[in-house]
């Protein structure tokens, strides 16, 4: 069965319609993890270790934010600073 990991990155998915549903059609899933950005890293630190075991421990990522008009908006940072960490942990001048 393949293992995956849904990345909430939406600061209230709560109010969220797309968040509401998606979370709701993953409850019972046994192979599906769900992790909240802003309610696990409320800070920004995120803890690249774990955060990239946790990764590598899954088969597929999904990764749900806000997405309003055309461009990224201010809200979707916590997603874009978990990507950029995971894909570039040891790159020169990366985000701390």
């Amino acid at each position: 069965m393949v293992k995956v990991l849904v990345l909430f990155a939406h600061p209230a998915r709560h109010r969220s319609r797309a968040g509401v549903a998606l979370q709701a059609g993953l409850a019972g899933m046994a192979d599906v993890t769900a992790l909240g950005l802003y309610e696990t890293y409320p800070d920004l630190m995120i803890n690249v270790a774990a955060e990239q075991e946790r990764l590598l421990s899954h088969d597929a990522l999904v990764i749900q934010h806000p997405f309003i008009g055309i461009l990224r908006p201010a809200s979707s940072k916590n997603g874009s600073i978990w990507c950029w960490r995971m894909a570039l942990p040891r790159a020169p001048g990366r985000m701390r």
